[in-house]
């Protein structure tokens, strides 16, 4: 049965419907630097919205539902998504658009240059730029983008 739910009829004819958690599609990516390390603390946006708001350690991403207005959510709906990821100092290196068809979607690997970032957090002495804080302050010249 393709359908996610199912009817069970009880004893005397009653009908309940059971939803099944399992059968809404998933979306997964990873979000990482240019040398493919999970970046940890960036905002992820996808449109139409979902309820996933930042990379966790290793910059894994797992959406399993969409926003609704009044803080509601539903299971994620089959149709075309985009997929946006930022950090302070940090781009997006392309655009990521996919289809939700029925089925999970692993969209893959997420990338975002921090060389900015990285250049900035060594000068403030951070150790490791994908996880310092994401309250960056303006990044004064020469790092401005060009």
């Amino acid at each position: 049965m393709n359908s996610p739910h199912r009817i069970i009829v009880l004893a005397g004819g009653a009908c309940l419907i059971v939803l099944s958690a399992c059968a809404s599609p998933r979306i997964g990516a990873q979000i990482v630097d240019l040398k493919v390390k999970g970046v940890t603390g960036a905002s992820v946006a996808t449109e139409p919205a979902t309820d996933f708001k930042y990379s966790p350690k290793g910059g894994h991403v797992h959406i399993t539902e969409m926003a609704l207005q009044g803080g509601r959510t539903w299971p994620i709906r089959d149709g075309a998504y985009s997929m946006t990821a930022t950090k302070t100092g940090c781009e997006q290196v392309r655009p990521v658009r996919f289809e939700v068809d029925g089925g999970d979607v692993h969209v893959g690997k997420v990338i975002l240059d921090c060389r900015h970032r990285e250049k900035l957090g060594k000068e403030k002495g951070w150790q490791d730029p994908t996880t310092m804080p994401t309250e960056v302050p303006q990044l004064d010249p020469p790092y401005e983008k060009e």
